[in-house]
């Protein structure tokens, strides 16, 4: 099942993980070695919290959007409860009976039980006219297809999840083919793309989670339209951004939110992809994804701030737009564009926790790496009392969080700087 073109791409390079091993510090912030600049020392660390590894470093930066997403609204067990709850108002009779058998073996721990009702569920579902369906066809189809996978993922049945997953995504493409979706039917489009993506890559499945992600990444620069108006492919987008870009976000051309859509369900599926791309080194692709993730998680200020959670989230955005910089083609304003948006990232998060009526799990941990990223853009410039004042204020941060092994190594980066003057 071909549903998105083939991408067309250049020749890889090295990829990351060939020329710079990842090493794992902590389980939520990982620092890894990157390439040596000519003007750097010649071992340096990123400074970001690391989405290159398995799925769990996501899930931590986006916790629990993907069922939201792929729900619409709500989230899977409070929809799950209005269907137990209002089944026979809500659902056709020849469905109706199946779908309550099924989340009660689920409740259960019967999850056999519950599979095999699922699937008679859905299968009912796929034969009834829309008229039967007492509005929202799209929705109840793929809801319970979901609701399928989800238990499928749950018994470890990863494939089979995947595999109804995309039979959701290409009921929904035919339906907007024969008719444009609505704003909740897209939003859940491009959800269940990203979820494909997800699972794909858990799979080891590379060329579908590339497909998956480029047709989730597709579906908002059509809907949601860019700036400027032009509704270009991820590549196309990418191939106007300039990799060198000297100042922080305001100014960047960036993603317009539909009514329909958050700035989570924008920004995850545009980072998911962008990741996709840096793993493999095609730094041309990932630098202007992570450019619209973080213009959408920290828009202007003259538009609506997003919650403190997300603009922590484009804080980290930011910090991979410095690295990614950092790792470029050497040029004369690398340093400075790369500590440009370093310090970017760092203002964020210290705005962000400053408005914040209570902790931020994120912005605490986001803490550390900022002033991690923005001390080692001032250490590569030259200046040691500079990087050493951002270096201990990031240890100050991690032994408050108990981040045993990043304060080790901050102390590390200090006790190996000139001594002050």
């Amino acid at each position: 099942m071909n549903l998105v073109s083939p991408v067309v791409r250049p020749a890889f390079v090295c990829t990351l993980r060939q020329t710079c091993p990842f090493i794992p510090i902590a389980s939520s912030l990982r620092y890894g070695i990157i390439p040596s600049h000519s003007r750097a020392m010649s071992t340096q660390r990123n400074f970001g919290v690391d989405l290159q590894g398995d799925s769990a470093s996501r899930r931590w930066l986006w916790r629990g959007t993907t069922l939201a997403l792929c729900l619409g609204t709500g989230s899977l067990a409070y929809w799950l409860y209005t269907m137990w709850r209002g089944s026979r108002e809500i659902w056709p009779e020849a469905v109706a009976p199946d779908l309550r058998r099924a989340l009660y073996a689920k409740q259960k721990g019967d999850l056999d039980v519950s599979e095999q009702h699922f699937r008679r569920a859905l299968q009912s579902l796929l034969v009834l006219p829309a008229e039967e369906l007492r509005g929202d066809p799209h929705l109840k189809v793929t809801g319970v297809a979901i609701a399928l996978a989800d238990l499928l993922e749950t018994q470890g049945k990863t494939r089979a999840a995947y595999d109804t997953y995309a039979d959701g995504y290409e009921y929904l493409r035919r339906a907007q083919s024969n008719s444009s979706l609505s704003g909740s039917e897209t939003l859940r489009l491009i959800s269940i793309a990203y979820k494909l993506g997800e699972l794909a890559g858990e799979l080891k499945l590379e060329e579908d989670e590339e497909k998956w992600l480029v047709a989730a990444v597709e579906q908002i620069l059509k809907n949601a339209g860019r700036s400027a108006g032009k509704q270009d492919s991820p590549q196309q987008a990418s191939s106007t951004t300039n990799t060198h870009v000297p100042d922080p976000p305001e100014g960047l051309a960036g993603i317009d939110l539909p009514g329909w859509a958050t700035a989570v369900d924008i920004a995850a599926p545009l980072e998911a992809l962008a990741e996709f791309y840096e793993q493999r080194g095609q730094t041309e692709y990932a630098l202007p994804l992570y450019l619209h993730s973080a213009s959408v998680l920290v828009p202007p200020k003259s538009e609506k701030q997003t919650s403190p959670e997300n603009q922590c989230r484009g804080a980290n955005m930011m910090l991979k737009i410095s690295e990614l910089i950092l790792r470029g083609p050497e040029g004369k304003h690398t340093i400075h564009s790369a500590e440009a948006w370093a310090q970017k990232g760092l203002s964020v998060v210290q705005e962000a926790r400053s408005k914040s009526w209570g902790t931020v799990p994120i912005c605490e941990e986001m803490l550390v790496a900022a002033y991690h990223g923005a001390g080692l853009l001032r250490e590569l410039s030259g200046d040691g009392d500079g990087a050493r004042k951002l270096y201990t204020a990031a240890v100050v941060q991690g032994k408050s969080l108990h981040m045993t092994h990043e304060v080790e190594m901050l102390q590390k980066r200090i006790l190996g700087l000139q001594p002050p003057k």
